[in-house]
């Protein structure tokens, strides 16, 4: 239970931090990717981030990382399903915690 309470009051003070940096930064200084669409197709989320950052995606990076992604699903683990009263957090507090980030990015 303290390191649920420790953890999420780090994430909260990281994201405090963040959010404030942020603000000093021009829009093409920061890509935002949300995790669930990396994970359903992380090719053509890497392919938006050269696109974003102005790179070329040429033939032999998009080979490797195919290679690397099939090698991947390979060697991958079992998911874990973790809950927050494992960790002695309640919800509540974790998304009023969150809520402005969650709302900016449409959590």
């Amino acid at each position: 239970e303290e390191l649920g309470y420790l953890e999420s009051h780090l994430g909260y003070y990281v994201k405090e931090i963040g959010m404030e940096d942020r603000k000093e930064l021009a829009p093409d200084q920061i890509i935002d990717i949300n995790y669930h669409d990396f994970i359903k197709s992380p090719l053509m989320q890497v392919k938006n981030i050269y696109h974003q950052l102005n790179f070329d995606m040429t033939i032999e990076n998009e080979n490797a990382i195919e290679h690397y992604l099939s090698k991947d699903q390979i060697n991958s683990k079992s998911s874990h399903q973790y809950s927050l009263t494992e960790f002695g957090l309640d919800e509540t507090i974790i998304k009023e915690q969150f809520r402005d980030y969650m709302l900016n990015y449409d959590f």
